[in-house]
């Protein structure tokens, strides 16, 4: 059983915690509750709460109202090395990572009376302030697994209290170090300014042994921080004057050599300080032939390509799936007896912002556009008669059913066969036909298809439809089943209480995205993405950018080339549905010619070895095991769009099916690449970076400073660049 977000603040009421309702993605609670703190919300009141707000996500008073404390550090990656370089480690308690991007972290701690308050950006001993806030009394933190306004969930780290009875007995007091510099930047020494913690009054009053393993401990978090080596040495220099009495300034020089030597991320200008380079896997896929697809589809993508000065992988990927909005649906492809395969399909193609994804968008779906605006106007007359025929006839009954009850009695079934004959004639009012969206909850696509022949499209240039897969609206639970279903042509039985029912035998989806890399970062990790194979249905292009490269003489689409286009869509999209003589939909099969037949089996067989352990899909085999499906998909669009009259008078021919296995094979090398993007960390990406730029300027020498100004819109900090070094 799914616990719901209620569940989990009943839980956290049993456990302690003075639950709070905050509004989502914030900090603000929907009640008061400062004057209250000897009485905790019980389980009443807190339902009442969600059910008054059932969007509420779960907060919780800080301090002495639930008995903690919470050290809230934003940017972990950055501001925890800093805290703990110039305070003390950090322990090992139960801790929240927030879903900030940035990795924030929230650290816990028992509240023990030691009289903190809540402060926000303390100055360190060098006057920086850390990014790091305390919430005691009178503070709020968020709970597990409220949303975060990124959209990611607030999650326990590897100690979870949901799954101990006792678990305020494993929660850590505040360590002395940490307590007294925030004790010091709350002001409580009788000064308004700051106070900041010395590490010098700390080593001055310890032993020599003692000193040189927290001076060497220092050493290694100064090279975590922003510095420079000379930085680092000017401040343990200064560092071992300030102490008293000073010590040796060699001494303090000797620790920081060996904490930049023998930590990693040193570089010496010894080549044996240097560890084996790791390899690189090849980050760019090849290019698609311009050349390869014929007839007005090739056109079309080629005059947009040219127009927009954009990838032609981009326009291929987003026509593919206007294609597959005029066919789906309406067309199998019948591979052999027993396996046949639909036409919808799913294409990504990633893109960095500024590369005019919209405009490419605007134009390849301008005929969708064009032709619900067309049958909108052709059919408005008859929607609003339908409409007005439909509410006469609801007013009668409600006329008759009030005569119904003051009638006598042999009136009476007279009212009731009037009423009957008009129920069973009511009329039906017809929906404007839709076939394409950009941005629809899971819940409102399964309506769109219930409503317009069990087909829809979703068309964008971005990639917000995978939150929304993810759980943006479903408290964080991935809903996929609707979408997985829509691919395959699976039957769909959603009947829930609260909404219509959703009832589709043969649904069919088209799916063309064009989202930032960024957004396909981490896709594999996300719940059910990966393991229910939602990311093995896309067939993904990553193009190279043409940013940088760009000019002002580019032509505009052709006007004859833009109408070819449209009526070729137009055409597709006109082809009234197959039915059999039981008025039961039958989708036209599409056969293959024998020699296309024969090319495509030799393709699956390839691949078929490529799947095996050691093969060129060993770690993407939930993928390419529906390629040569996915390549007998876009056959039978490209032969929809050369022979648009009548698709399935015709066979798929073997120049058809070349062309399409071409397109699969192109998208086999992009596909490899962006299933490592999907998985792969930050780091990895930002080498290959580092390398491209190695290559592009020839470099045989050269300093970290000078990498990290030719690449500041990578690298915010010189110390970011050690790990892809």
């Amino acid at each position: 059983m799914i616990k719901t977000i209620l569940d989990y603040a009943l839980e956290y009421e049993k456990m302690g915690f003075f639950v709070l309702p905050l509004e989502p993605g914030k900090k603000k609670p929907y009640t008061a509750w400062k004057d209250r703190r000897d009485r905790r919300p019980d389980a009443d009141e807190i339902k009442a709460w969600w059910t008054k707000f059932p969007d509420a996500q779960i907060g919780a008073a800080t301090g002495e109202y639930s008995g903690v404390d919470v050290v809230d550090f934003d940017n972990s990656n950055v501001s925890m090395p800093h805290f703990e370089s110039v305070v003390c480690d950090i322990p090992d308690t139960f801790s929240v990572t927030t879903g900030r991007e940035e990795g924030g972290q929230h650290i816990y701690f028992k509240h023990n009376g030691h009289g903190l308050k809540n402060i926000v950006k303390p100055k360190d001993k060098y006057g920086q302030p850390i990014d790091v806030d305390i919430r005691t009394n009178a503070g709020i933190i968020v709970l597990p697994p409220s949303q975060h306004k990124s959209g990611k969930l607030y999650q326990w780290g590897k100690l979870n209290p949901l799954d101990m009875d006792d678990w305020q007995d494993e929660l850590q007091d505040m360590p002395k170090e940490m307590a007294a510099f925030f004790q010091a930047a709350s002001g409580q020494n009788g000064s308004d300014e700051t106070v900041k913690l010395d590490l010098s009054q700390i080593l001055s009053g310890i032993g020599h042994g003692e000193r040189d393993t927290l001076l060497f401990k220092y050493c290694c978090r100064l090279r975590g921080k922003n510095l420079e080596y000379a930085e680092a040495q000017a401040m343990v220099i200064n560092l071992a004057n300030s102490c008293k009495p000073p010590f040796p300034e060699k001494e303090a020089i000797k620790k920081l050599e060996q904490a930049w030597k023998y930590e990693p991320g040193f570089v010496d200008t010894t080549p044996s300080s240097w560890e084996s380079p790791v390899p690189l896997k090849e980050d760019r896929a090849p290019d698609l032939d311009p050349n390869l697809l014929t007839g007005i589809v090739g056109d079309m993508a080629r005059a947009v390509s040219r127009e927009t000065e954009t990838p032609f992988e981009l326009a291929v990927g987003l026509l593919l799936s206007v294609l597959g909005t005029a066919c789906q649906g309406k067309f199998v492809v019948k591979i052999k007896p027993g396996y046949k395969e639909p036409v919808n399909i799913w294409t990504v193609t990633a893109l960095d912002p500024a590369n005019r994804k919209s405009s490419v968008l605007i134009k390849i779906t301008d005929p969708l556009s064009q032709w619900e605006t067309q049958k909108h106007v052709e059919l408005e007359p008859w929607i609003k008669e339908s409409a007005s025929r439909l509410q006469n006839q609801e007013a009668r009954i409600k006329f008759l059913r009030t005569q119904y009850g003051k009638a006598n009695q042999d009136d009476l079934k007279d009212i009731e066969s009037e009423i009957m004959d008009i129920e069973k004639d009511l009329v039906q009012v017809p929906a404007y036909p839709k076939i394409w969206a950009q941005d629809v909850t899971t819940e409102h696509l399964g309506t769109l298809m219930n409503a317009h022949g069990e087909v829809m499209s979703i068309i964008s240039a971005e990639g917000g439809i995978f939150d929304i897969i993810g759980g943006r609206y479903s408290n964080g639970v991935a809903n996929l089943d609707l979408f997985l279903q829509g691919h395959s042509g699976d039957p769909v039985r959603v009947d829930r209480g609260s909404r219509e029912p959703v009832f589709l035998n043969s649904p069919a989806l088209t799916l063309g995205l064009s989202p930032q890399p960024e957004v396909l970062r981490g896709l594999a990790d996300k719940p059910g993405f990966r393991g229910k194979g939602l990311l093995a249905r896309f067939l993904y292009f990553l193009p190279k950018s043409n940013l940088g490269h760009r000019g002002l003489d580019s032509d505009p689409v052709p006007e004859n080339i833009k109408i070819s286009y449209q009526n070729l869509i137009h055409k597709l999209l006109s082809i009234p549905p197959n039915e059999d003589e039981f008025g039961k939909r039958q989708p036209y099969i599409l056969n293959f010619s024998r020699e296309a037949y024969q090319e495509w089996a030799a393709f699956y067989m390839v691949v078929e070895k490529d799947l095996r352990e050691g093969g060129r899909f060993e770690y993407i085999t939930d993928w390419a095991g529906k390629l040569p499906g996915a390549a007998a998909r876009i056959a039978g669009l490209l032969h929809c769009a050369q022979e648009p009259d009548q698709p399935w008078a015709k066979e798929i021919s073997i120049d058809t099916m070349e062309k399409a296995l071409e397109l699969a094979s192109v998208f086999a090398s992009h596909a490899l690449i962006a299933f490592d993007l999907m998985g792969a960390d930050r780091s990895l990406d930002q080498a290959r970076k580092v390398w491209r730029w190695i290559e592009r300027d020839k470099f045989e020498l050269f300093t970290k400073r000078d990498c990290f100004n030719a690449l500041q819109g990578t690298f915010q900090k010189v110390a970011n660049i050690e790990e892809p070094l």
